[in-house]
């Protein structure tokens, strides 16, 4: 075999697993368009069915969306089943995505500033975005996510 014969059986062969690396990248990628649209769906689902329970013993004009802390209370009890325990978590963790913005809150955090063979550690603030989960965001929640991975499904 010359070399020529060897160095364009290498070129192929790189081709050739070029190509199956990216086939298996588009099935991981529509793999998990399936199981992200899936989970919005049981979102969605267990959301609206616990909304009511979810925004109770809270004033009135707050009871039309699930803060952070509705989550929170719903997670100290004791009765929560471990399914309901994991779609709880997952709303809280993603709330940003499901609902909206509803305000800011500054809070005090330390700051570490590296000195000459040292560290100095500041007070200091950050700022956080505080989100919020109506009815309609659980409702369009399941649409958002098929949009966002429609190129995958």
């Amino acid at each position: 075999m010359t070399n020529a014969m060897t160095a364009a059986l290498a070129v192929t062969a790189l081709i050739l697993a070029s190509a199956a690396f990216g086939w298996l990248a588009i099935g991981r990628y529509r793999r998990l368009a399936r199981e992200q649209v899936a989970l919005a769906d049981r979102l969605s689902a267990f959301g609206l069915a616990q909304f009511a329970a979810l925004a109770a013993n809270r004033a009135e004009d707050q009871s039309e969306q699930i803060v952070r802390e509705d989550i929170e209370r719903a997670l100290s009890k004791s009765v929560v089943t471990p399914e309901d325990r994991e779609l709880l978590v997952a709303l809280s963790t993603r709330m940003p995505e499901i609902g909206h913005a509803i305000g800011t809150k500054t809070m005090p955090s330390l700051m570490v500033v590296p000195t000459r063979g040292s560290v100095m550690v500041l007070p200091s603030t950050k700022t956080v975005t505080i989100y919020a989960i109506s009815r309609q965001d659980l409702e369009t929640y399941p649409a958002r996510r098929r949009h966002e991975w429609r190129r995958w499904l």
